[in-house]
């Protein structure tokens, strides 16, 4: 009788835990689903033990990473130096417990009540920063240009689309936080601009090497979804755009979820390093 009645007990127990688990998922879900209609972005912290299975998950991806790095002159990386974007059948383990994560708070039922879709996740991205890296302030170097106060503020070239940004080291102002423009997401945008703005950045970059197809263009196609990088200082809307943008440390999370229609910006390292996993879901 003794038995059994402990054993009632434990599944009581585990059934109180799971309610818990449920309903603080609920809670969260709410708050992600909100953040992300109001503002397009929401930021959330992961549990220790949520955090240390994904770290492990992700660690030998990023020695990969560093080979990788370690391979090309500190000065000559380009974007794609900096980030490794494994394939589901090569890192189960890692898409598995980026998944589950995800869960932990609800993120992915509220993409999904977002996009109003099945929306799944698509893939997952590691990335390496450091004071090193040339991708975000190099484009008008030639020409003796100082870096713009709004350089890199893009939109992303895909549609129906959210992101997540899981920080694995501790970011501050100076080792290239994530930052977002609160509500641009909502910016009314017409198909054809929105056609034009992403075939642009597909197709023509931002880089000295293609500055001249962009100037060939007609002027009514003349748009671009990386446009940080050509607003000068002083520009009135640049500057709108910095009074509003809001720059995500390890203080405010270690996630976080956003709609890639709003304007946004990262890895811009000035100091030490940084590592994040970036994941798409759709």
């Amino acid at each position: 009788m003794r038995v059994t009645q402990m054993g009632c007990y434990v599944v009581a127990v585990r059934a109180w835990k799971s309610l818990q688990k449920s309903y603080w998922s609920r809670v969260s879900s709410g708050a992600c689903l909100d953040g992300l209609e109001r503002e397009g972005i929401f930021a959330y912290r992961l549990s220790e033990t949520g955090k240390q299975v994904l770290s492990g998950a992700a660690q030998p991806f990023f020695a990969q990473l560093e080979a990788v790095r370690a391979a090309v002159p500190r000065g000559a990386r380009q974007y794609f130096h900096t980030q490794l974007l494994p394939a589901r059948r090569d890192a189960r383990v890692l898409y598995e417990a980026v998944e589950r994560a995800l869960e932990e708070a609800g993120m992915l039922s509220s993409v999904r009540d977002y996009l109003g879709c099945r929306a799944e996740l698509r893939s997952v991205a590691l990335q390496i920063n450091d004071e090193y890296d040339r991708f975000w302030r190099a484009h008008f170097e030639d020409r003796g240009l100082p870096v713009p106060p709004t350089a890199f503020f893009h939109i992303d070239n895909t549609y129906g689309v959210v992101k997540a940004i899981f920080y694995l080291s501790q970011v501050g102002e100076e080792n290239g936080p994530f930052s977002y423009v609160p509500g641009t997401h909502r910016a009314e945008v017409g198909w054809f601009e929105a056609l034009i703005l992403r075939a642009v950045d597909i197709w023509i970059d931002v880089y000295p090497q293609e500055r001249d197809l962009f100037a060939a263009l007609p002027r009514p196609l003349m748009r671009k979804a990386k446009f940080g990088d050509d607003l000068p200082s002083g520009d009135p809307q640049g500057q709108w755009l910095l009074d509003h943008e809001r720059v995500m440390t390890s203080r405010d999370g270690d996630v976080f979820i956003f709609d890639v229609k709003g304007v946004h910006r990262g890895g811009m390292v000035r100091s030490g390093e940084r590592r994040i996993i970036q994941v798409m879901m759709s």
